[in-house]
Parts: C-alpha cells; structure tokens; sequence
C-alpha cells in the first residue's frame, strides 16, 4: 500500500460535513466542511495528495458525489445498515463515525453500494416523481370517500372517477362546507392527473432512448412504467454474476436460518431495492397469462400456498428470465443507454 495515499472518512450532513483523514502514519486529524460545492473542493485541493474517499449513502450523498468524485482517486459509497461498526456502536459522534468509516476504507471492509449514472438516477427520480403524484390521486379519491361517508352518501356508480360519477359529484346538494371540500379535491384531482400524464410523457421517451427497456416492453406483463423502473433500479446488469443474486436484490428470495445443521426457510428478505421488487410483482400480475412455464409455476404454488405467494414466486422467476435477457443484450452489443439522452430529453 503505497505511503501517500490518505483515506477520507466522511460523516454527511445537510449543513456540513465531517471529514476524518487518516494518513499513511496511522494519524487521524478531523475537519468540519459545509457541505457546499466551493468549500468541499477547497478543502480536498488543500491536501495535496492521493485520495481514497468514503461516504455513507444518506439522502444527499449525490450532491456530494458530483462536488468532489474528480478529485479523488477512489470514491465508495457506503451501505449504511451493513456497516455495522456504526450501525451497532453504543457510542456515537460524527468524529467516530468518520474515522471509522476511514479506518475501514484502509482495511478495505467497506460494504459498498452500487453508484448510478447520471441518466439512472434522472430515470429513478422522473418515475418516483409520478409515483407520487399518484399516491397524492389516491388521497384525495379516499377523502371524497370519506366525506361522502360523513354525508350518509353511497355512490350508485361502481367507477366514481369516470365521465357518469362526476357528473353525480357535480350535482350533489351539500351543506356549503362539504360542497367547498368535494369541489376542492376534483380540481386537485384534475391537476395531479394532467402532471401524472406529463410525467408518462416523458417516461415513454425515455424507454424510447433506453433499448434494454424496450427489449422488455416485448414481454407481456410489462408495460414503459415497470420496464424503466426495472431498468434503471438494476443499472449496470454485469454487477450481477447469477440470476439469483439479481433476484435477491429484489428481496424475493426467502429467509433463511440455519444452525446445528438443521435449516428453516422463512418469508422473503425484503432486503435490497424496495422499487424493483414492487415492479417485478405488479409484472407478475399479469406476466404468467402470457408464458407457459411462468404459468405452470403460478398455477401448481397458488394449489399449495395460494395466490399471493404464488405471484411472489412468479416475480422470482421474472427477475430471473430478465437477468438472461439484459445479460443476452449486453453480450451482443446492446448499449445500456445513449450518452446524448440527457441532450435529447432537452432537445424534446
């Protein structure tokens, strides 16, 4: 290990940061930096010397990442529940979370978790932008519900949200309070559904500028939505040596608990990417109609465990088929996504 080397152990804030640099005589000389683009380049560019950093991977951590990742030789993200030097501490600073971090950056025992490009993370913040548009949609349909409720009101409609159960709102005689509320909610409703459309506008362009997306809109089940989620959730689909190491990143591959040579599977991890594993199930709604093996997998687990834990599975195997197609696409040349996408969505 070469002795000009100085490993950096960052402890990230909203407000500032604290840096712990351990240098190659084993000194460790703590700093407090805002977590600003001139100050953090400053104080790097004061050291003089190789840089291997480390940082936790907290709310902010792309910010930081785009302020210094050039000037250091080495940037690693940290998996903040697997460093477990920190995580289980019954004592806790921002001074020893640092010098940790770097203490560990030197032994090499940092747990790493995988840095998107540029054009994933515009990818992954575009589609959790509309998944909260629509979880906002959704609260103000049950709001409706719940002052219909109040009001004694069943609606005689079965679809409320169609051209028939607003015209019913529209001619409700209420008290002017719930009146007031009911026209309110429409009109917001109006609006989250104009900006969620916007937000599917430019979804469907991206999966036209992204081929591994469109390799799995062929598939049924999966609609632009869950093909861009998958997508830009896996990132680089090398990282993943097997099909099964994909699908427990999804956190669907079970529990397990073994000692004194006995071993017991229990429920899914739930472990990794909480968004891939929401798009491989709602793909596996519908993906086993359309493939024969996926089909008899659904139909013999729904007999021995039901459907839900059937579906479960299904998505399994879903993520398995998907790791041999984008695997296949890389092999033969297909590019993970165009440099010039950023341009284009301008362009657009």
């Amino acid at each position: 290990m070469s002795n000009n080397i100085i490993y950096l152990g960052v402890d990230l804030h909203k407000e500032f940061c604290q840096i712990a640099v351990l240098a190659a005589n084993n000194n460790i000389t703590q700093h407090r930096v805002p977590t600003e683009r001139e100050p953090l380049r400053d104080f790097l560019g004061s050291l003089g010397a190789r840089k291997c950093l480390v940082v936790e991977a907290t709310g902010n951590w792309y910010f930081f990442h785009q302020c210094v990742s050039d000037m250091v030789e080495t940037f690693k993200l940290a998996h903040p529940l697997k460093v477990k030097a920190i995580a289980s501490a019954r004592i806790k600073t921002d001074k020893i979370d640092a010098a940790t971090l770097a203490r560990l950056l030197r032994a090499d025992l940092i747990p790493e978790c995988y840095i998107p490009t540029m054009i994933e993370v515009h990818q992954r913040e575009l589609l959790r932008h509309r998944m909260f548009l629509v979880k906002q949609r959704v609260q103000l349909k049950c709001r409706i519900r719940a002052t219909l409720m109040k009001n004694g009101l069943k609606p005689p409609i079965k679809y409320l949200w169609g051209p028939n159960g607003r015209r019913w709102l529209d001619g409700l005689d209420l008290p002017p309070v719930f009146r007031f509320q009911i026209d309110t909610m429409l009109f917001l409703m109006e609006e989250q559904s104009r900006l969620i459309g916007q937000a599917e506008e430019r979804i469907a362009r991206e999966v036209r500028l992204t081929p591994q997306a469109k390799l799995l809109t062929a598939r049924g089940g999966i609609g632009e939505i869950l093909a861009l989620t998958i997508v830009s959730e896996i990132g680089e689909i090398s990282r993943f040596p097997s099909p099964g190491k994909l699908a427990s990143y999804a956190g669907l591959v079970p529990s397990t608990y073994s000692s004194g040579g006995r071993t017991l599977n229990g429920r899914i991890t739930k472990q990794g990417s909480r968004y891939l594993r929401w798009a491989l199930i709602e793909a596996a709604i519908h993906a086993w109609r359309d493939d024969e093996k996926l089909k008899r997998l659904h139909a013999r687990i729904s007999r021995r465990k039901g459907r839900k834990t059937a579906r479960v599975a299904v998505a399994r195997k879903l993520a398995e088929q998907i790791w041999t197609t984008l695997t296949f696409a890389k092999i033969k040349g297909v590019r993970y996504a165009p440099p010039s996408v950023g341009e284009e969505i301008e362009a657009a």
